[in-house]
Formats: structure tokens, sequence, C-alpha cells
């Protein structure tokens, strides 16, 4: 049970990402004028720099496509530097990055920490709402049964069957979450289908220019 429960609380379970509409906001153009963001290493772009952890990405080889080592846990850019991009917002700095106060601060702040989790009792989402907030995007979890440190101990070209269960469960509850929440006055919750997403690029990797993933590395199954 305990390690099923490590396994919910971990990656894309703590990712929100918060859009603020006003009429004269920031980004006239795209009517976000601000991105908040809380997460995991997915979306970290540099906190842990910062913070006594051992989860640290400020050395190469990450980074090596874009920024160089800022602390992002990837060759470049995060999914949530993408998303700001096209709604026309300034990448998020990080909270703990002594700089980030004044004017840096308008277009959101990025939270997010890399090995960060989630308690129930660490859920922002009714005071985020009661504080003036209105637009949220909470993600799923992605098929972690398919990274390689759970594929190690798998057969070969499959993933772990059971962690994926058991995301899919958690899904699941998120998704009635998400219901539960729409029912505030002027609230928009969306559910990001993380889980279908990747699940549809290491099913279809020729939809996405790529004739095979990792050598086949992956087996994936949808919930």
């Amino acid at each position: 049970m305990m390690k099923a429960n490590a396994i919910k609380r971990s990656w894309f379970m703590k990712l929100f990402i918060f859009f603020l509409h006003c009429s004269n906001g920031i980004v006239e153009s795209a009517g976000v004028p601000a991105l908040f963001v809380f997460g995991d290493s997915l979306v970290d772009v540099g906190n842990n720099n910062y913070l006594s952890s051992i989860a640290k990405a400020n050395y190469f080889p990450y980074g090596v496509d874009n920024f160089g080592p800022t602390g992002r846990f990837s060759n470049g850019k995060t999914f949530v530097d993408i998303l700001g991009e096209n709604l026309g917002v300034p990448y998020p700095p990080a909270f703990a990055d002594p700089n980030t106060a004044g004017s840096r601060i308008l277009g959101g702040v990025n939270y997010a920490s890399a090995a960060a989790g989630i308690l129930d009792e660490s859920g922002q989402h009714y005071a985020l709402y009661n504080l003036g907030l209105r637009k949220f995007l909470l993600a799923g979890i992605g098929p972690l049964g398919c990274i390689p440190n759970q594929r190690a101990s798998a057969p070969p070209d499959r993933c772990v069957d059971y962690v994926n269960q058991i995301l899919g469960t958690y899904n699941e509850g998120l998704k009635s979450l998400v219901d539960q929440l729409n029912t505030h006055p002027g609230a928009m919750f969306l559910y990001g289908n993380t889980y279908g997403a990747v699940g549809d690029i290491l099913n279809n990797p020729n939809t996405y220019g790529k004739k095979y993933m990792l050598q086949n590395f992956y087996s994936f199954t949808e919930i």
C-alpha cells in the first residue's frame, strides 16, 4: 500500500496550471495575464537550485537543446514553457530564485519543485478559487509504468501494468474532482488527459514523425 501511495503522489500528481483572465491584463491579445505553475520535475524551472535537495538538474546534459542547464529536468523546454509561448505569457520565473520579485511576478510564478508529491492537506484548489482564480488545468498522471526505472523490472517490451492500473484509478478520481469543482460559480476547471496523450505517442510514434519509440522500448495499453 505504501508503494502504491508513493506512486500515486509522484510526477504529474501536483501539476496545476492556473490561468487568469482580465479585461486589461498584461497579455491582452491572449486574454491571459499570468500563469502560475504548481508541480514537480516535469515543470520545475530551477526552484530546486535554491533548495536543499538531491533532485537537481543544473548541469549538462540537461538543457542541451535550449537555455542550458537552468534546473529544468529536460533537454530543453518544459510543457509549461511551450504552453506559455502559445498563450503569449512570459516564462514564469522560479519562486525560490531571489530575483523573483517586483515586476517579475506580474506574469506569473513557477512553484514547481522536482520530487514533490501531493497530500490531501496540501490541495490548494479551494484556497486559490477563494483568492479569485477562475481558470484551472489539472493534469492527470502519465503512464509511469512505462518509464525506464519501472520498465527495468518488467518483461521485455512491456510496461508495468499494475503501476498503470493504480494511476488509472487516481485519474478517474481526479476527473470526478474536476466535475465537483466546476460547480463553483464562474469557475472553469479542465482535466488534462496526460495518460492518454503520452499513450498515443507511445502506441503511434509514426503520427509524431518517429519510426520507433526508444527502439520499441514501450508497450502501452490504454486503461
